[in-house]
């Protein structure tokens, strides 16, 4: 088994964040699929750049390719998902 590294991510990674995405989009996946969890917004490579050169995306890696991907954003991010719209909307009046 070889070792994941976390990072922030580089240009270069950008392809496999959106390969990943698409993967796991919603609209992407059989009813079945979606058992174990999905992805409801889809970013544009534009939207991804900018996340990364804001906030930051986190990467897990191999050697090889990218695993996987956490993205963070600002709540006047122009993420153009009303998904997102409405969890950010009802955000603070959520109890934890």
């Amino acid at each position: 088994m070889q070792d994941v590294e976390f990072r922030r991510a580089k240009p270069e990674d950008f392809s496999a964040i959106l390969k990943i995405q698409s993967a796991n989009y919603v609209g992407n996946l059989a009813v079945e699929e979606r058992a174990e969890g999905f992805l409801s917004a889809e970013f544009s490579p534009e939207q991804v750049a900018q996340m990364a050169r804001d906030l930051g995306i986190i990467v897990a890696s191999d050697s090889n390719s990218v695993l996987g991907y956490l993205c963070g954003f600002r709540c006047d991010f122009d993420h153009r998902s009303p998904v997102l719209a409405k969890m950010l909307e009802t955000f603070d009046s959520a109890e934890y």
